[in-house]
């Protein structure tokens, strides 16, 4: 599942930092349950994408 994925990611790229861009179709709650999850993983560094649709995201930015 997702949290494997993200578990599995974590482990060979520790300093990674991940950014979460959300869909106006999944609820809040869900997302955070998400969010935290990943913070329980050991991710340092944890970004929220916010903005208009069809924004393009770079590596680093």
């Amino acid at each position: 599942g997702l949290i494997a994925e993200l578990s599995a990611q974590h482990q060979a790229e520790p300093d990674k930092i991940l950014m979460f861009r959300g869909d106006s179709r999944i609820p809040y709650g869900k997302i955070r349950e998400v969010f935290h999850e990943c913070q329980n993983l050991g991710f340092a560094y944890i970004q929220l994408a916010v903005g208009g649709q069809k924004e393009s995201w770079e590596e680093g930015t």
